[in-house]
This record gives structure tokens, sequence and C-alpha cells, in this order.
């Protein structure tokens, strides 16, 4: 079937030199109107582009700036940013002349998304309030209520701090309320419901303080039902609300849930292919199982979401050095006298687009040097402690028990606790819940809740952060340690595989293994 539509789109288009303006402006807008309700894929992105270069042809504006608008977008969910904003900009133009304020709240609000991904929040959020001017000046009152509501929930992502979370949930709960007042596109609303009710069930899940899983739950179900009332409309984006209900269900600790949503993730992803689906697919499913104590397919996921993490790392840092030095390059070759002439005509040559996405490429630079100088300075304060390793700690009073546990026994078990972290036992690879709960001399039930309510950490975060934290600590004290391989360094610190180590670095530190130990090295080469 899509064989003999993308035919018959290449037929139509062959045709449209001969046609009357009108015939093919109708064309056009037909053919885009069945693009858009099939959703976005490689097939679709290349007729969109085949039918912009047809509106250029026959001078169709409103077709050219609706082609590149759509184009724009699909860039930004590509990750192709600097393409996003080139296109973006060619729209806004054709959108002012043309005076479409929908267009224009779209281009604003797709552009704000790529500043955010750029890590320039000011400047996103300025983006999207200049989208929101122009989404209350659309006559039309559904189209109104859909720009509104997309706006909201993208200023919604502007408020991360702890103090502004009423910000966060008062964006997100308008944006909701917008979508309950679409009357006339059923299809769009039940999609913006679907986005909004996952989103605001995401946010009780990974941003609210303290966690609120029992709110979060009514949001991720009102999501699912759609699944079944209007399975189509749910389709579009089942990959991001299946992963999202499967990070909330090992959240949750119902890992056996968490693992069904998963594997139904990864199975739509086969046909739709999405790598951060995939990617979040593997991290359900590796602690899920890690957690159930099914070490084969621990570490396999481990190893699957490990490779696929360090590819998309690989390919984004490949492509933003690639362009960055291809106008270095272009620059030298048209002056090579002065550095400062290079520099002059390298800036001179990177479009508005090129130059935020080098800003973000020394951006991203810096904050891993600055994770790296906070992690030094946080060895360096533990050194000064006799080189005991603390464990994070909870304030009592700020514990909410769900197990009835006297206050003689909870004292007991962490006082035990503290000599368990001080003996460095917890480096042998034996060391499982089991092993810890008989050493301590308790039910796996009281331990399960110490460990929950006094370290804020399920049995495998904590036991891999305290294995992670006494690596740190002898690449700090011992230079040997540098010169040796991650598989080494994994066993020395109790685990079984390089790969889960690393994973589990990169958890701790926000850093890789490697990336750590090679500025240490230049740290003591320099001293």
């Amino acid at each position: 079937m899509n064989r003999i539509f993308y035919c018959f789109l290449l037929f139509i288009l062959q045709l449209f030199p001969g046609q009357s303006s009108n015939s093919t402006e109708q064309e056009i807008k037909k053919q885009y109107d069945q693009l858009i309700g099939q959703g976005f894929n490689d097939q679709n992105f290349e007729l969109i582009k085949k039918l912009t270069k047809a509106s250029e042809k026959s001078g169709y504006k409103e077709g050219i700036l609706r082609g590149k608008r759509i184009l724009s977008g699909y860039h930004t969910d590509r990750g192709e940013l600097q393409e996003a904003l080139d296109v973006s900009i060619e729209a806004e133009t054709i959108a002012k002349t043309l005076n479409k304020p929908r267009d224009l709240s779209m281009i604003y609000t797709s552009r704000g998304i790529v500043y955010k991904k750029l890590g320039f929040t000011k400047e996103a959020k300025n983006t999207t309030l200049k989208s929101l001017e122009y989404a209350n000046k659309i006559e039309n009152k559904d189209f109104m209520h859909v720009q509104r509501a997309t706006v909201y929930q993208n200023l919604s992502s502007y408020f991360e701090k702890p103090l502004q979370q009423d910000s966060v949930i008062y964006y997100m709960k308008k944006s909701l309320s917008e979508a309950e007042m679409i009357s006339n596109m059923e299809d769009k609303k039940i999609d913006m419901m679907i986005f909004g009710n996952m989103n605001i069930g995401n946010f009780y899940t990974g941003i609210h303080q303290p966690q609120r899983l029992d709110l979060a739950e009514p949001y991720y179900l009102k999501a699912l039902t759609y699944r079944k009332s209007h399975p189509d409309i749910f389709s579009l984006s089942d990959l991001s609300v299946l992963g999202s209900v499967g990070r909330f269900y090992l959240e949750k600790g119902d890992y056996k849930q968490a693992i069904q949503f998963a594997t139904e993730t990864l199975e739509i992803e086969k046909s739709k292919k999405s790598l951060m689906a995939r990617l979040t697919a593997y991290m359900v499913l590796a602690n899920s199982y890690e957690e159930l104590n099914d070490q084969a397919l621990t570490v396999r996921y481990t190893k699957l979401y490990s490779g696929l993490s360090d590819t998309i790392n690989a390919e984004s840092e490949k492509t933003v050095e690639k362009r960055f030095q291809n106008v270095i390059s272009t620059a030298k070759k048209e002056n090579k006298k002065q550095k400062a002439g290079i520099i002059t005509l390298a800036l001179a040559a990177l479009s508005v687009s090129g130059i935020i996405i080098w800003l973000y490429w020394l951006k991203k630079n810096r904050l891993l040097k600055k994770k790296y100088e906070a992690q030094i300075k946080k060895l360096e304060k533990e050194s000064t402690d006799d080189g005991k390793i603390n464990s994070q700690s909870v304030d009592k009073s700020l514990v909410s028990k769900t197990v009835n546990i006297s206050e003689e026994t909870i004292t007991s078990l962490l006082s035990k606790l503290e000599k368990f972290e001080k003996s460095n036992k917890f480096i042998r690879q034996e060391v499982n819940f089991a092993y810890l709960a008989n050493h301590l001399n308790t039910n796996s039930k009281y331990l399960s809740e110490i460990l929950k309510q006094y370290r804020g950490k399920t049995f495998s975060q904590y036991i891999n952060d305290l294995r992670i934290n006494y690596i740190l600590q002898l690449l700090y004290k011992e230079p040997k340690y540098l010169e040796y391989k991650i598989s080494y360094l994994a066993e020395e610190c109790g685990f079984s595989s390089r790969v889960a180590f690393t994973l589990e670095f990169k958890k701790v530190t926000g850093l890789n293994p490697s990336y750590f130990i090679e500025n240490l090295k230049k740290d003591r080469h320099l001293s």
C-alpha cells in the first residue's frame, strides 16, 4: 500500500508543471494532509521534502511554509538541531510575510525545543513565551487550544529546581485543561490527553520531591485507557507512554510489570526505530532483572544499554565536531596568515545555528569538566576522614515508615550497617541481598526498609554506590590503579563485568571511567 501511494505521489509531482496554479496548490495541500495523518517516518520525511520543493517550483508560499515548518520539527525529533534551526528561520520569514499567527506560534515552539536541547534555557523560555503571544492571536478556537496546550506543556519544562515544582505542575495542568477544551478535533484532543496525562505521571515519578508514585499512577492509568478506546491514536505515542509506564513500575518495585511494558516497548520499537525508546527499555530491563537477581539477563541488558548509550553519545559528539572542523578547515584555506583571521573567518562562515551547535559542544565539555572537578573535591574532602567512605544518610525526622520497626532494632541495624560499610566487605562479588540480611542478622523486609528510609536507596543502588566510591578512592589515592584496565578495576570493586561497572560509574559520577582516569592522570602529571 505504501509503495503504491509513494508511486502515486511521484506521479502527481511530475504532473505539477502542466497544471494550473490552483490545481497544483490543491493537490499539494491534499498530499500534505494525507502524510500528516500517517505520522512521521523516514519515507514520509522524504515525501515532505518533495512537496516543499514542488511548492517552491509552483510559487505556492503556504505550501513552502507548511513544508519547512514540518521539516524543522522533524529535524528536531531526529536530533539534527542545526538543520532544524536553519529551516525554522526560513519558515519564520515566510510566516511573517503571510501574517500567519498559528504558523509563527508553531515555529517558535519548535525553536524553543531546539534551544532547550542545546542547553540554552533562557533563550528557550523567551522563545516559547513569544510562541504563546502568537497562539493567543489564533482565530480558530480549536487551533488556539491545541497550540496553547503545546506551549504550556513546553513552559513546564523550564522549571527544574525543587522550589519551582509548583510552576511545573501548574503549566502541565494548564496544558491538560486546554486539551480538554478542544471540541471539533477529537483525534488531536485524544492525542494531547494521552501526552498530558503521561507527562503529569512522569512529573510525580521523576521530578516532584518527594517522589509521589501514588499521585502518578492515576495519570498513567488514564493514558493507558486510550490504548483500548482509541488504539490508532494511542499508537502515535505508544513508545513514549509504554516506556514511561515501564519506568514507573520500576520505581514502584513492581518489576514484573516493568519488564512487561519494557518488552512491549522493544517489540514496537523494531518497526518504529526510536533509539531513545530502546535505550529506556534496556535500562528498565537491566534494573528490573537485577532486582529479581537474574544475573544473566541483567548482564545482557546492561551490555545492550551501555553499548547503545555510548553509540548515541559518540555519534552526537562526532557529528558536532565534524561540522565545526569543516568550518575551521574552510576558513584556513581562505586565510593562513594569522590565527586571528582564521577565527574571524570561521565565525563568519558559521550560521546562527552553527554557532549555537558549536557553543553547545563547548558547553558540554565544560559541564563534564565541572562534574570531574566536583568529584575531585568530594574525594579530597573524604580523604581527610582517614579514607572512610560515607554512605548517604537520610534525616530521621523526614522518614515516613511503611514497616513497623522498633527504635531499638533500627539503632542496632544502623550500627551494624555502618560497620559493614567500613569493612569493605561490599567489594566481594558474592555479596547479595540475602548475604547482607544474614550478615546483619535481620530479615529481608527489615533490611529493605532500613536501606530505603535511612540510605534512600534500593539494595542494588546501595551496594553499587559503595563499590564505585571505593574504586574512586583507590584511583585518587593510589596512582598505580590509573594504569589498570577498566575490566580489572571492575573486578577489584566487586562488579561481575566491565559493562556493569561502566554503567554504574556513569550513574554515580556522570562520567565515563576512561574520562575520569584520563583527567586524573593529567592532573597528576601537572602536579
